[in-house]
């Protein structure tokens, strides 16, 4: 099998989330090569260079992040067959590369909540741009020429994504949906991948939220990458990531 490229981005500020997400990843025997891309020089001299890209911006602004990584990672992507993004704070704790492979799609994203709220009452599901699966093909590409275009004027990928999706027509094909409370709404999700319908431009699968949750109750023992909902601050993200038993 092919192996991606897996990549994260982080600042200084984020130092030790990423090196917690590294070690994870180190821990749970993945294979593949992956990268953590520098967005300042002290985080590219905080890793060694064969695991660093180094790739400067200005974080400072999320909206300035959202836009620099997508056009990071299209970049990324002309030069691999497969890649692989994961958010720092998002910890792999077994080997996620055999569920993405028999999604049998092109794209796959872990399960968002309910943002952007437009296409989640459309729909009752959304993508989560924290964890994606990207293939190297022509409707991908295509794709994610829009999805520069797109969050530039969004402001934020998440939404850019969503919405790019939702105007293409996309329709879930959902095996034995269930619902999941959140704040004063649910959405859907299921215990087994999520696929695009057949007539959808690009195929997309959504993977179990149990396996790649965002919303965790304590217990890890199924979970491949857990991804809890946290503040945006390092010190927050290390309190949540401590309380969850997901810090090395």
């Amino acid at each position: 099998m092919i192996e991606p490229t897996i990549v994260t981005f982080a600042n200084e500020a984020y130092i030790p989330v990423a090196r917690n997400w590294l070690a994870a990843i180190d821990a749970a025997g993945v294979s593949a090569p992956v990268r953590i891309i520098a967005l300042d020089a002290a985080t590219r001299d905080a890793f060694s260079a064969g695991r660093v890209l180094y790739r400067p911006c200005d974080a400072a602004h999320l909206a300035n992040l959202w836009t620099f990584r997508i056009s990071v990672l299209r970049a990324l992507l002309a030069e691999v067959h497969w890649l692989i993004h994961s958010d720092a704070d998002a910890v792999w704790m077994r080997d996620p590369l055999p569920i993405i492979a028999d999604c049998a799609t092109d794209m796959v994203f872990s399960q968002g909540t309910v943002w952007p709220p437009d296409v989640h009452a459309r729909h009752g599901i959304v993508l989560c741009c924290g964890f994606f699966s990207l293939r190297n093909t022509g409707p991908v590409r295509r794709f994610m020429a829009q999805l520069e275009a797109r969050v530039t004027l969004d402001r934020d990928d998440q939404v850019s994504v969503n919405r790019l999706m939702d105007e293409g027509g996309l329709e879930w094909a959902v095996e034995e949906p269930y619902t999941i409370p959140f704040r004063d709404t649910v959405f859907r999700a299921s215990h087994r991948i999520i696929r695009s319908r057949e007539d959808h431009p690009v195929s997309v699968s959504v993977l179990p939220h149990h396996l790649f949750p965002r919303l965790m109750d304590g217990s890890v023992s199924e979970v491949i990458v857990a991804h809890p909902l946290s503040p945006k601050t390092c010190a927050d993200k290390i309190a949540v990531l401590s309380q969850l038993g997901l810090w090395r």
